[in-house]
């Protein structure tokens, strides 16, 4: 899965550069997560003014199936053998103190065939 994630502000696009990008598995809990923070479970942006979610407690699977890499100069991001699923596809695009924000996308990988995702 390669991907990149940027936001326009006036003339200057911003992008997720440096900012953790994040690959998660489809399960019951991933989905009312996603659901929690952005609103629904298929693709949305949240407003970095609206602050971070805070949860008491991550189910442990979600935790330890959690991929995690790191956007690049440009705003890319790739993760490599992604099994075939339902997968959620996390970042920020950050600028100033409260600009920008999180975005997500629900994927669906079948085949091995490599999927494109860009944000937001």
């Amino acid at each position: 899965m390669a991907g990149n994630a940027t936001q326009k502000s006036g003339d200057t696009t911003h992008t997720c550069a440096g900012q953790s990008a994040n690959l998660v598995p489809d399960s019951a809990y991933a989905r009312a997560r996603m659901t929690v923070i952005f609103g629904n479970a298929t693709r949305c942006t949240r407003a970095a003014s609206l602050g971070s979610v805070k949860f008491e407690r991550d189910d442990p699977l979600y935790v330890a199936t959690l991929r995690t890499t790191r956007c690049d100069a440009s705003g890319s991001f790739a993760f490599l053998r992604v099994p075939d699923g339902i997968w959620y596809a996390t970042t920020s695009v950050k600028w100033g103190q409260t600009e920008g924000g999180s975005m997500m996308q629900r994927v669906d990988v079948r085949g091995g065939k490599l999927v494109k995702v860009s944000l937001p």
